[in-house]
C-alpha cells in the first residue's frame, strides 16, 4: 500500500509540529530557569537593601564606655549593642533614620549586675530593619527569635559570682 500526498502532508505536517513543540519546550524550560534566577538575584538584593549594617568602633578609655556607632546599611528603626569591657557589661540602644556614613559618638550604659570575662568587644550586636526583621550585625544574617539569639550569646559571656 502506496502512502497518498495526503498522508505524506498528515505525516510532515506532524513531524514539524513535533519539532516546533521540543524546540518551545527546551526554549521555556530556559527561560524558567532564567526567571527563577532573576528572582533569587532580586530577593537577596532585597534583602541587602533592608539588611542595616551597624558598625561600632570604641573611641575611649576609662570609667565610662564611648563608641563611634556607623550605619552603613538601610534605616535601624533600633539597634542593640551588648559590649564587655574590663569585666564589666555595657548596653547601647538607639536607632538611626538613614544610612550615615559618618559615626555618632554614643555613651554605653553600664550593666551594674552583670559581670563579664575578658578584653573590651562586642558581645552581641543587633539591629532591626524597616520590615521588622532582626539582623546580626557581626555577621550579616537575619535572626528568627532575637530573644533566644540574644540569651544564648549574652549567656555565654556572663559570670556568675
Amino acid at each position: 500500500m502506496n502512502p497518498t500526498p495526503a498522508d505524506l502532508v498528515g505525516w510532515a505536517i506532524a513531524i514539524v509540529t513535533l519539532l516546533v513543540a521540543v524546540w518551545a519546550a527546551v526554549f521555556a524550560t530556559r527561560s524558567d530557569r532564567a526567571a527563577r534566577a532573576a528572582n533569587r538575584w532580586a530577593a537577596e538584593r532585597h534583602a541587602k537593601s533592608l539588611a542595616p549594617r551597624v558598625h561600632c568602633v570604641f573611641s575611649t578609655t576609662g570609667p565610662a564606655l564611648h563608641a563611634e556607632v556607623f550605619n552603613l546599611g538601610a534605616a535601624t528603626p533600633s539597634t542593640l549593642i551588648f559590649a564587655a569591657d574590663m569585666g564589666q557589661m555595657w548596653s547601647f540602644a538607639g536607632s538611626f533614620p538613614d544610612q550615615s556614613p559618618r559615626g555618632h559618638l554614643f555613651q554605653f550604659s553600664p550593666l551594674p549586675m552583670v559581670k563579664t570575662t575578658g578584653q573590651r568587644r562586642i558581645i552581641v550586636s543587633v539591629a532591626k530593619d524597616i520590615e521588622d526583621g532582626w539582623w546580626d550585625n557581626q555577621t550579616g544574617k537575619k535572626i528568627d527569635d532575637v530573644t533566644t539569639y540574644m540569651n544564648a550569646r549574652i549567656g555565654k559571656e556572663t559570670v556568675v559570682e
